[in-house]
């Protein structure tokens, strides 16, 4: 921490904290009468996502104000459900192990998946980083991921 309120450094391990009431996510709801649901496909391959596996933190950090999480469902495919925390949208894409092309479903004013994919070239390009590489500094104004250096930003 430096005399003007700055703090920066890298992620040293992965840990997990009880959230506070107040901190819990509100899952999005249907869409509002009138709404439409855009269905496409994709042919990305989801990372591990694990609880401590690297992808969910660097996803997290260059998706500003994207909540992702997986639902898992008994047939043994996976959901992966991104909602906006500043506007009214969302995108679950559902994967299926065998299979090349996955559904996708958006709603809203802001297209997720499209930013998700951007995020996975992104992680794919600068070698997969584990959190050892991943960073943060924090000012008075707000915060800024990096990747390697403060200097190479997120």
């Amino acid at each position: 921490m430096s005399g003007d309120g700055t703090a920066s450094g890298p992620f040293l391990q992965p840990v997990e904290f009880m959230k506070m009431r107040a901190q819990r996510l509100r899952w999005p709801q249907n869409p509002p009468d009138g709404g439409t649901v855009a269905e496409s496909t994709t042919t990305a391959v989801l990372p591990p996502h694990g609880k401590f596996d690297p992808f969910p933190l660097a996803a997290g950090l260059r998706l500003r104000d994207v909540v992702h999480a997986i639902q898992r469902h008994d047939d043994g495919a996976r959901t992966l459900w991104l909602y906006s925390l500043t506007t009214p949208a969302w995108s679950a894409t559902t994967f299926r192990d065998g299979e090349d092309e996955h559904q996708v479903r958006q709603y809203g004013g802001r297209r997720l998946w499209p930013d998700f994919e951007r995020t996975l070239a992104w992680w794919h390009e600068a070698g997969e980083p584990g959190i050892e590489r991943l960073g943060l500094t924090v000012t008075p104004d707000g915060w800024q991921a990096w990747l390697d250096d403060p200097a190479q930003l997120i």
